[in-house]
């Protein structure tokens, strides 16, 4: 699911430059869960 959800952001960067920044913080904001997912489990 995450991957094609980066596959898709990637392919409307190319038509719209803002979503490098909105794909940049989904993906930072993803990492973060699964490291707060590591660390509290």
């Amino acid at each position: 699911m995450a991957v094609s959800f980066e596959i898709y952001a990637y392919q409307l960067a190319y038509s719209n430059p803002v979503y490098i920044a909105i794909a940049y913080f989904e993906l930072v904001y993803f990492l973060r869960c699964i490291q707060y997912d590591a660390f509290f489990s």
